[in-house]
């Protein structure tokens, strides 16, 4: 499901999500075809009705987050938020120094931490016969090493935030938030 206020994405979208038709016998480009079945579709309407519930929660999960790690650099480094884009927070993602045991310390304390992306995409097997190596991308490449991943769907109450926020603190050695 993709929600839009773009007409332009809007309309480009349509085409894709029926293999790129113009009508019966044109295609505009390759798209694809993967319709959703009844129980996708009920479950997709019901979570519509929740998106500003869901994106809120999420943006203010993440909020605190970066306010409550802004001085703990260069142990954790906040990624840059431009005002002018109005972030959701699929996922919350920090550069951090000592990141693998840093995982399995949340990990220990209850703190449902993960690693996303730990290979990058150009390092794949399906992305072999592009032809990248090791060192073609090296900011992504570093990324796949720092970056970890903080719960922050919209179902978090107020004091798991706070205790994933004290239990990354504490691991650093740092005051409580």
């Amino acid at each position: 499901m993709i929600v839009t206020t773009s007409k332009d994405l809007y309309d480009r979208l349509r085409l894709y999500r029926n293999h790129g038709l113009v009508g019966r016998d044109e295609v505009a480009f390759f798209g694809h075809n993967s319709r959703l079945d009844s129980l996708q579709a009920v479950v997709g309407n019901r979570l519509i009705e929740q998106t500003d519930f869901i994106t809120e929660g999420k943006r203010a999960h993440a909020k605190r987050y970066d306010e409550a790690f802004a001085d703990m650099q260069p142990m954790i480094r906040v990624p840059y938020r431009d005002p002018r884009v109005h972030h959701v927070f699929h996922l919350y993602m920090l550069r951090v120094q000592q990141r693998d045991e840093l995982l399995k310390y949340l990990n220990d304390h209850g703190v449902e931490a993960k690693v996303h992306y730990p290979v990058p995409v150009h390092l794949q097997p399906a992305a072999a016969h592009l032809g990248y190596k090791a060192g073609d991308f090296p900011v992504t490449e570093e990324d796949s090493r720092v970056c970890i991943t903080l719960p922050a769907h919209q179902h978090l109450t107020a004091d798991e935030v706070s205790y994933t926020i004290d239990t990354v603190r504490a691991f650093y050695g740092a005051k409580k938030g």
